[in-house]
């Protein structure tokens, strides 16, 4: 079974041609830990959404333990390097109508 991963990043002011290339770069990570697809979303003038599909959960798995690691270290994250702030959760404005196998 595939496994959805995401997280929103608020950038206040607006998102920069260098927190866009952030983005950019971040997204390569996360498909080379092993996303069949990662999406960078807009999702207003301040705020983009990463959306990565993963082929089954235990490479997600991995990634995510790899991800708390990463966390956890005193290193900025991506959303530091934007001026930004990770948005924990989402305001749900999306909804799956149906799935093919």
């Amino acid at each position: 079974m595939a496994v959805l991963g995401w997280h929103r990043v608020r950038v206040p002011g607006g998102l920069t041609p260098e927190g866009l290339a952030i983005a950019q770069d971040v997204a390569r990570s996360i498909k080379g830990h092993g996303a069949s697809q990662v999406f960078v979303v807009k999702v207003c003038d301040d705020t983009i959404q990463f959306l990565d599909l993963w082929p089954d959960r235990a490479t997600f798995e991995r990634f995510t333990d790899w991800a708390m690691v990463a966390m956890a270290s005193d290193e900025p994250k991506h959303w530091d390097l934007m001026g930004g702030e990770y948005v924990q959760g989402g305001d749900g404005n999306g909804e799956v109508i149906f799935a093919l196998p």
